[in-house]
């Protein structure tokens, strides 16, 4: 059993992530009552995300870097992205594994492909597909995601969005794109596959 996961923290410990930062989904920010040291009770601001039952205690750094991410409105950092890290601290005279936040690097990596891409000629693209051709054959070989990610994603795409018929639709659009398909940022690569294939409807209704 790891105790981190037990119900002796209530919140999630910056000791069970060093060395292994997680990428996770906010949620929902509420106020809870928390026992301090001392015994002593105060309302707390508590982070939650999608993938853990297991809130983040969230004080004034953390709730600055979100701010600067995703703006000060706890309601909008719903279904945004954040990486969990740690980072140590001298406090009350010890050294404190304190867990911090920062921007996804999948998300920053996704964002610089959209601009890459939005910059990019017809023709850089079509080198792009060309050189990624295998992976139109089925040969996954490029860093977007495990074989099984990218086809279970590929047909939530085609079972959800009337415009794409088979993988290999869905495989060229996320090229064409600029976007590397990660689990990570699934969210993000079927919004921009939903607007991609809205821009087509538009064009050809026009």
């Amino acid at each position: 059993m790891n105790i981190y996961k037990s119900g002796l923290f209530t919140y999630i410990a910056g000791d069970s992530l060093i060395g292994r930062p997680v990428v996770l989904t906010m949620n929902k920010v509420v106020t809870e009552p928390v026992v301090g040291q001392g015994g002593k009770v105060e309302e707390k601001l508590i982070l939650y995300f999608k993938e853990t039952k297991k809130g983040l205690i969230l004080n004034k750094t953390n709730a600055k870097r979100i701010a600067k991410l995703y703006g000060g409105e706890t309601d909008s950092w719903a279904d945004k992205v954040v990486e969990l890290y740690t980072e140590e601290v001298k406090a009350f005279g010890e050294t404190h594994n304190a867990v911090r936040i920062r921007e996804a690097q999948q998300v920053k990596q996704a964002q610089k492909s959209k601009a890459q891409a939005a910059a990019s000629t017809p023709q850089e693209r079509q080198g792009r597909l060309k050189e990624n051709g295998n992976l139109l054959h089925g040969q996954a070989e490029l860093p977007i995601g495990e074989d099984s990610d990218i086809d279970r994603f590929a047909d939530k795409v085609i079972g959800q969005i009337p415009f794409y018929g088979s993988r290999s639709q869905v495989f060229t659009v996320l090229l064409s794109l600029a976007l590397d398909y990660s689990p990570e940022i699934e969210d993000l690569c079927f919004d921009e596959l939903a607007k991609e294939a809205n821009r087509q409807a538009d064009k050809a209704a026009s």
